[in-house]
């Protein structure tokens, strides 16, 4: 893993802009490329200041996905967590690799943090998979929690991860 660069510019607005991802995250329209590039001009990697830090997965060299630690609450001493991973990378043990390196050494390590949490549609098996796989259990439902548009709404999952202190 390493801290998001204004180089991975282009990697981001393909990642952000695809539809698919959408339906994961709460992104509700496409990010324009002014939008983005304001966004990396002013990012700050301070999860103090921003509650939220982003971080490229590497593979051989090349960025191959996203880690976000987001929603941080250093009085709970929590933050949630997702991966993303591109397509052509999918299901090659690289989500699973980035998620623990994410959680184990910067929530858990440098962060000390007690838990870090996700959620996830119910019908993103392959989502489940890879949090369960990374140890994260604790399962609770939340009905109609996600908005699928026309009025349609998607349970959500909420897992947990707590640190071995």
């Amino acid at each position: 893993l390493r801290p998001l660069e204004p180089d991975d510019f282009n990697l981001l607005y393909k990642w952000e802009n695809e539809i698919d991802a959408w339906i994961s995250g709460n992104c509700s329209a496409p990010f324009s490329r002014h939008a983005l590039w304001q966004y990396l001009k002013s990012y700050n990697c301070d999860i103090y200041a921003t509650h939220e830090v982003r971080m490229i997965v590497l593979h051989a060299g090349k960025a191959v996905g996203m880690v976000d630690v987001f929603n941080f609450d250093a009085l709970n001493s929590r933050a949630e967590v997702g991966v993303f991973v591109d397509k052509a990378h999918r299901r090659s043990g690289l989500g699973e690799v980035a998620l623990r390196i994410a959680v184990e050494n910067y929530a858990f390590g440098r962060l000390s943090l007690n838990q870090v949490y996700c959620t996830i549609r119910r019908s993103n098996e392959a989502a489940l998979a890879l949090f369960r796989q990374a140890g994260f259990a604790n399962e609770v439902e939340l009905p109609q929690w996600i908005s699928c548009g026309n009025g349609v709404f998607e349970d959500a999952v909420i897992m947990q991860r707590f640190s071995n202190r």
